[in-house]
């Protein structure tokens, strides 16, 4: 049986986290935006350090607001 998806309602992204040990929060974000992106809820809110890169992304038809992560 498939594990089903846990969508956040806020997601962290910065160049010094980790796709593979991050869960998207504060203390332990995600490294690139696309991981953020699809650990999003629709309507969710995705902050990101101003050094990460916005390359290609695809937002899989979920609305999402990307906003810059001020500390």
């Amino acid at each position: 049986m498939a594990e089903k998806m846990h969508y956040l309602e806020v997601v962290y992204v910065e160049k010094n986290g980790d796709d593979a040990t991050g869960d998207g929060s504060k203390e332990k974000p995600f490294a690139t935006i696309q991981k953020g992106l699809d650990a999003a809820a629709n309507n969710g809110t995705v902050f990101l350090e101003h050094t990460v890169s916005l390359n290609s992304i695809e937002t899989y038809n979920k609305n999402i607001h990307i906003e810059p992560w001020v500390k």
